[in-house]
């Protein structure tokens, strides 16, 4: 962020799809990452060697089942709570 914003580069490196959308589920990956993505790392540890690139292959997908994890619950729980609180607030 500080590189970013010393390089006039906040208003056109962060409009990038993929940091948008990394950005949109952060909290569901931040709620699930300590969860699945330990358990993706243990079932990795316990079935393969213990070398730098098997390491690396469980950390790669460790990452990417979390961030899996994270859209599917971004948009089946969140982005649903977030209409319903919506229309409640509405109403009232």
């Amino acid at each position: 962020l500080i590189l970013a914003s010393r390089l006039s580069g906040m208003s056109s490196w962060f409009k990038n799809y993929c940091i948008q959308y990394l950005g949109a589920i952060s909290y569901s990956f931040y709620l699930l990452h300590g969860i699945i993505g330990y358990r993706v790392l243990s079932v990795g540890e316990r079935f393969t060697q213990s070398t730098l690139p098997m390491a690396l292959f469980w950390f790669v997908l460790a990452m990417a089942v979390s961030i899996f994890s994270a859209a599917m619950m971004r948009r089946w729980v969140e982005a649903p709570s977030i209409q319903l609180a919506k229309r409640l607030k509405k109403e009232s």
